[in-house]
């Protein structure tokens, strides 16, 4: 018995093949032409499953599914071009069109794959890589490639695909990449209160190397990657996100759903000029780097990100604190920066700091330099803005151990941990640390011993046994 999302299937199969036995190849391409459903349920493929030149399904049931999307109405009855619910492949599962008997790149379109209904892959197992790139996949309304916990060993490549309906990947597991480049999502399927559901739905999928949906990506419905776990890159460069297929059609909420999504390298530099057309949840999403643009914060449903972590952010073009700021208020306009808690510095208006080298987005908050002093009670520090002592040996003032005296300027307002020579005492540059902070040499040569040298251990110095420790110079005035 099938588990469908809603409704019921329609399995008028001219070729049934389930439990399909077979050590080598399963051929059903050059020109194989099945009208109505063919069905692979738990078979076992030892070679690979060829289906270039196919063309499955029932071309009169596309008109019913288009009618459907036309009227905002979720269809009761799925028509199923290819059952392979549980198949287990050894090699690869190859769908691209042939020219003159040769499968170049991304293939030809005009023998590419062709399904007139709903591609069923949930559970199967794919030892290889699987390529629908070029393929036409007609399905209005409804998920026309519905592969729940589908497992493939390399890549899934899905490159300029055009589909009339979604594509689901609920749970799916890719050893290397997800590759949506230039694919183009139209007429997604409606729910039973005829709302739109993602064009591209991989929540909880796990993709061990990228994520593409860049060159050209098109998804009326949205993409959905909630929870997802990216090894290394995911990409939206150039994407196209939500809107109606036409003017009339339903239309999505939420143009992008990350809640969650975990990647090295996020990628969200959509179009200035097609900004997202519905909203843009990054709610807890983690990232190393993100790279951003004004076509993201220019989204029409505006920019969640709240505990958005990331370590690094750039934009692309490159911009200033006031512009980011300003994007942030265009989507929050109750936003105000605050400082970090953190002596690292820490990038993003209102970023804080949960681990080293990690900030996070409180609220809508991006892309403010924070400051940089590692203690202080009040001392400008280079945004402009007061510094809190939060660094480690920060003392009170007049503390003999502070890490600047009263003749820098600042008194009592430093830290006794070095930060090579870059810190700044008040609003003057310290580059000569060891003169000005006398308090702080002496505290670190006292008996004449540094931090690191082993307890007991003779010291190395030219001066006479017996002699006090040098005393540091004094300071300079006007450091």
């Amino acid at each position: 018995m099938l588990v469908l999302p809603h409704g019921s299937m329609d399995d008028s199969f001219v070729l049934d093949a389930a439990r399909l036995r077979v050590d080598g190849d399963v051929k059903l391409d050059d020109g194989f032409v099945a009208a109505g459903g063919v069905g692979l349920r738990s078979a076992r493929i030892g070679g690979h499953l060829l289906l270039s030149g196919a063309t499955i399904g029932r071309r009169e049931a596309v008109a019913g599914l288009s009618a459907a999307f036309a009227a905002g109405r979720a269809v009761e009855r799925v028509p199923v071009a290819l059952l392979a619910d549980g198949v287990e492949i050894g090699g690869d599962v190859e769908a691209r069109g042939a020219r003159a008997g040769r499968i170049e790149r991304d293939g030809d379109p005009r023998t590419a794959f062709r399904a007139y209904g709903q591609v069923r892959l949930v559970d199967a197992q794919v030892q290889g890589s699987a390529s629908l790139s070029m393929s036409r996949l007609h399905g209005p309304a409804i998920d026309a490639l519905f592969a729940d916990r589908l497992r493939v060993g390399g890549t899934l490549f899905l490159r300029r695909v055009l589909v009339s309906g979604s594509i689901r990947l609920q749970n799916a597991h890719l050893g290397s990449s997800l590759d949506c480049s230039g694919a183009r999502l139209s007429k997604p399927r409606l729910r039973p209160n005829g709302s739109v559901k993602p064009s591209l739905d991989a929540r909880v999928a796990t993709i061990g190397k990228d994520l593409l949906c860049g060159g050209g990506f098109l998804a009326v419905g949205g993409v959905r990657v909630r929870l997802a776990e990216v090894g290394k890159l995911a990409t939206f460069h150039g994407a196209r996100l939500g809107g109606p297929t036409r003017p009339g059609h339903p239309a999505t909420a939420v143009a992008l759903s990350a809640y969650g999504l975990s990647a090295q390298e996020l990628v969200l530099s959509v179009p200035p000029g097609r900004p997202p057309r519905g909203r843009v949840v990054l709610a807890r999403a983690r990232a190393v780097t993100v790279l951003d643009g004004p076509g993201l914060w220019a989204a029409s449903g505006g920019v969640d990100v709240e505990d958005f972590g990331y370590q690094s952010i750039t934009a692309d073009p490159e911009v200033g604190v006031a512009t980011r700021l300003r994007w942030l208020r265009a989507v929050q306009p109750n936003f105000a920066p605050g400082p970090t808690s953190s002596s690292r510095r820490c990038t993003g208006a209102g970023a804080t700091r949960s681990a080293p080298g990690t900030c996070n987005w409180s609220g809508s908050a991006a892309g403010m330099p924070s400051c940089t002093r590692s203690a202080g009670s009040g001392a400008p520090c280079r945004s402009g803005r007061s510094a809190t002592a939060t660094g480690r040996g920060a003392r009170s003032p007049g503390s003999r151990r502070s890490g600047c005296s009263a003749r820098c300027g600042s008194p009592g307002t430093g830290s006794r941990r070095s930060t090579r020579g870059r810190s700044r005492c008040g609003t003057r540059p310290c580059w000569r640390r060891i003169w000005c902070c006398r308090s702080w040499i002496w505290g670190r040569t006292r008996n004449g011993s540094w931090p690191g040298r082993r307890s007991g251990s003779p010291r190395r110095s030219s001066r006479p046994a017996g002699s006090s420790p040098r005393r540091p110079p004094r300071a300079r005035p006007g450091c």
